[in-house]
Parts: C-alpha cells; sequence; structure tokens
C-alpha cells in the first residue's frame, strides 16, 4: 500500500508497517502507456506486436549468447509459466526439441509453473521460467523450489526490476523489451516472449546444425496480417454465432491453438477448447452439429496441412461450421506468405488476438479489464 503526497510517499504492508524500498527507474516512454486514439488498450498492444517482436529481435547478442550456452550444459531443461507464458513456453519447447541431435540429446519439457513443484529437480536441471510482470505466484515459486533443490533458473520477463529479476528468483535473466502493457490479455507481450526463445532456439541451432532461422523476417509476418483486420473483423462477425467454439491445431501450433482459445475466452466469455485435429476425433467429435463452431490453424507444412484437411472432413460430415486460417490458398483466412512451419506461431498469434477482440467488441465486453481477470496474480 502507498500513501502519497505533493512531495513525498510512504509504502505499508498489508499489516500497516511502514517499509523501506529502494526507488528504481524504468526507462518506459509514458506515451507507450496511453491508449493512442484505439478504442481500448488492447487493440493498440496488438498493433505493437510487430514492434515488440523487432525489440525482442534487437536484444543484445552477447546476452542471448550466455543464455543459449547455459542451456546448452544442461541435459534437462523445464520451461515453465502460467497462462499465456505457459503456451510461449510449449512453443519454445517445440523449437528446443529442433535443436535436438542424436549424438547430444537433451530433453526439454513444458510445464504449468504450479506443477513443477511436484517434480523432481537438483543440480542437473536448468528452470526457463516466463512471468510477462516478474510477479506470478506460481512462477515465483517454482522458481524459488528449483533454486531450493539446486537447479540453475533463467527468467524471461518483461517488467524490470520485479521479482523474477532478482537473484532470490534467477541466476539469470532476459528483459524482453515489449514495454508496459495495460490490458489484462497479454498480447504483444507473448510476441516478445516467442521471439527471445526464437532467438535462444536459433542460436542453439546455429551450434548445432549451423542453421539460421530468418527470425527477421518476423516483423513482416506480422504486419501482413495486421493488414488483413478489416476482413478478419467481417469474417469474425459472419461466423461467431454461437455459445461454444473449438481452436485445432497440429504439432508446433497445438499450442498455438491453446493461446487462441485462452484470449479468446478471456474476453469474449464464450466457452472455447483447442485441441489435435487428431484428438478432436476421440470423444469431442460426438459433440459436433450444426451449432458448434471450430477455427482451424492450418500449417505451410504440407503433411501436417492435408493430415488437418483429412480430420476437418469428419467435422463437416457432422454439419460443424469451420473458418480455416492459413497459408493455404483455400483457407477462409488466408495468409499470401512464404513462411517455415517454425515460425509460423507468429502469425497464427496475432491473427487469434484480432479474432478475439473483434468478437469480443461486437459483444461489447469489457475488453481491457475482463471480468474475474487481473494483469499479474500474485496469490491463490
Amino acid at each position: 500500500m502507498v500513501s502519497m503526497r505533493e512531495l513525498e510517499y510512504e509504502i505499508f504492508n498489508f499489516k500497516g508497517e511502514k517499509v523501506n524500498k529502494k526507488f528504481v527507474r524504468i526507462d518506459w516512454n509514458l506515451e507507450t502507456a496511453k491508449k493512442g486514439g484505439y478504442k481500448h488498450y488492447m487493440r493498440k498492444e496488438i498493433q505493437e506486436d510487430y514492434l515488440a517482436a523487432k525489440n525482442a529481435l534487437n536484444l543484445n547478442e552477447a546476452k542471448i549468447e550466455k543464455i543459449a550456452k547455459l542451456i546448452s550444459n544442461y541435459k534437462f531443461v523445464y520451461l515453465t509459466g502460467m497462462g499465456t507464458s505457459l503456451h510461449a513456453a510449449m512453443i519454445g519447447n517445440y523449437w528446443f526439441d529442433l535443436t535436438n541431435k542424436k549424438h547430444s540429446k537433451r530433453s526439454y519439457q513444458s510445464i504449468d509453473s504450479s506443477e513443477l513443484i511436484f517434480k523432481y529437480l537438483d543440480e542437473d536441471y536448468l528452470v526457463l521460467a516466463l512471468t510477462q510482470s516478474g510477479e506470478t505466484k506460481e512462477t515465483l515459486d517454482a522458481l524459488k523450489y528449483a533454486k531450493k533443490r539446486g537447479a540453475k533458473t533463467v527468467s524471461i520477463v518483461n517488467v524490470p526490476n520485479s521479482s523474477a529479476t532478482f537473484s532470490e528468483y534467477s541466476d539469470e535473466c532476459i528483459l524482453q523489451g515489449s514495454g508496459p502493457e495495460i490490458a489484462v490479455c497479454a498480447t504483444k507481450t507473448f510476441i516478445g516472449q516467442l521471439m527471445v526463445l526464437a532467438r535462444l532456439a536459433e542460436k542453439l541451432d546455429e551450434w548445432q546444425n549451423n542453421y539460421k532461422w530468418e527470425l527477421e523476417k518476423v516483423p513482416s509476418f506480422i504486419k501482413n496480417v495486421l493488414e488483413k483486420e478489416a476482413e478478419i473483423r467481417k469474417k469474425t462477425k459472419n461466423f461467431c454465432k454461437t455459445q461454444m467454439y473449438f481452436m485445432v491445431g497440429n504439432g508446433i501450433n497445438y499450442p498455438s491453438a491453446k493461446e487462441f482459445a485462452l484470449k479468446f475466452k478471456e474476453i469474449t466469455y464464450m466457452e472455447a477448447e483447442a485441441m489435435t485435429s487428431g484428438f478432436f476425433k476421440h470423444g469431442t467429435l460426438s459433440l459436433i452439429d450444426e451449432r458448434f463452431r471450430v477455427f482451424a490453424l492450418i500449417s505451410p507444412d504440407y503433411k501436417k496441412a492435408e493430415l488437418m484437411k483429412h480430420h476437418l472432413e469428419e467435422i463437416k460430415a457432422r454439419k460443424g461450421k469451420i473458418l480455416s486460417v492459413g497459408f493455404d490458398k483455400e483457407c477462409d483466412l488466408y495468409f499470401d506468405l512464404e513462411i517455415e512451419e517454425k515460425l509460423s506461431p507468429f502469425p497464427f498469434a496475432v491473427s487469434g488476438q484480432l479474432i478475439s477482440y473483434h468478437y469480443a467488441d461486437l459483444l461489447e465486453r469489457e475488453i481491457d479489464k475482463p471480468r474475474h481477470l487481473a494483469k499479474s496474480v500474485t496469490v491463490y
């Protein structure tokens, strides 16, 4: 709690006791915390997705190399977070797996931070934690548990001088540089997290396989999606006419589907569930009739795209309605991009954010402050 007067302030804990806190300057431009003419902070922050990607792309190369080297020294690596940060960790897990070679196999596993405290850890493990605020209770508890068990801890954080940046929790920390995010729903900070993880994975891949990822193309991929906003709003309005939605994605875009579903339910208050297209056949298919809507993320990988289309025929046969999103000209929402599958989570993230935003806006929801939600969850 803070008591503020014209020329001074005092800070108290919840017992009413005065506490001393060190004053720390955060170099954020005040203008970035304003709406800038947009109807909602969330819409403004979606527009800043490409800037978040560029900022993370321009982070200090030596720092990225240092953390990538640290990761390469450990056989067992957990990637952890909560909510959107967990979905970033899941995508990062796929990327890190791509860098493995037969003679240097490492175990990468993404996990909900609230579950990590039940796992065995010791000095052979590294925990890579993602937290936008740096104050997420479950993630801080996971970091503290990891340090107690002797594991090495690294955090990817957006807010400078937050708890996760301190040595009590993290041996190393990367500040992703996405700038202030006012809306409760994470948008640009998710993109920033992904870019940091992609840079780490690219560095590991470069050392292992002498391969570069062309990450400099990502901001233009994001802009391409943003330029389709009018089409996205129109198709969202025509498609979203029910209470229950499914998001399906395969491979690295299964977590993309999960993040899409999370954004959708957070601000529309509609039920949304994500799964792989293969899993859809095992039980969920019994729910499908003409009332149900399915968003399908079509991979740029030919085999995965064909597999998805095959599974979607099962849904169509039961009169389910589908809106396909992807890089195939047959998609309902088509992105004309030459893109490798591993980079497709970036445009899928932006399209999911825009669809969720515009449906919530059409429903006249309180978009920046959804009911029952807060920017960082610091208590149980």
